[in-house]
């Protein structure tokens, strides 16, 4: 994003400046830019874990949301089928929203996991 930019912008920048006016840098300098490099590393790769630790919850979110829907839906067309009141098709029909419901929920959570 727009930090990445404004970095890249200011190194260009330096890096210029130096290569034009024969800056030399000395040993000392070196640790520094080192020493501060290795700092603005340990912020990124915190925010990455961050970010990654986000994205783990909200998978499971979507997993835990997902078993919830095939559980109530299930549920819910079992009864309809325990009612005896169905006819063949009307049965039939009830057994293929079940399967469909499963697989595609399974579609959806490999898709999830793939991403």
């Amino acid at each position: 994003g727009v930090p990445f930019l404004l970095y890249t912008f200011y190194s260009a920048v330096v890096y210029k400046y130096c290569s034009n006016s024969n800056f030399e840098l000395s040993h000392d300098g070196l640790k520094f830019i080192a020493g501060a490099t290795t700092f603005m590393l340990v912020f990124r790769l915190n925010q990455c874990y961050s970010r990654l630790q986000r994205a783990n919850d909200m998978f499971v979110d979507a997993i835990c949301g997902l078993r919830a829907i095939v559980g109530v839906t299930c549920a819910n067309l079992c009864n309809a089928e325990r009612s005896g009141k169905l006819t063949d098709e009307q049965q039939q029909a009830v057994t293929m929203c079940k399967l469909h419901i499963c697989r595609l929920s399974v579609a959806l959570a490999v898709s999830l996991k793939m991403h």
